[in-house]
């Protein structure tokens, strides 16, 4: 049974932005530090359209149902993907 790792897309994106605003908060000036929340504010919406687009109207599951797709999946991605915004 083939595994459709395509669905797992916006938690690779989340794991790399998370990379990619520790690099840049590791080589970035002190005075500079205010662009890392900007980053991390910008890549976060940027998931939640890419997710919003990419995942709405699938319903699947992978590994015999331990991962499961669907709108809940959607709606917890993105009320997550929204509070990391806000806070």
């Amino acid at each position: 049974m083939p595994v459709d790792f395509s669905l797992l897309w916006p938690q690779f994106l989340l794991a790399g932005l998370a990379l990619l605003v520790l690099t840049a908060d590791l080589f970035l000036g002190p005075g500079r530090k205010t662009w890392v929340g900007g980053l991390a504010v910008v890549g976060m919406l940027g998931i939640l359209g890419f997710s919003v687009a990419y995942l709405q109207g699938r319903d699947t599951n992978l590994y015999d149902g331990i991962l499961q797709v669907d709108s809940f999946t959607l709606f917890f991605m993105a009320f997550f993907l929204i509070l990391g915004v806000v806070i």
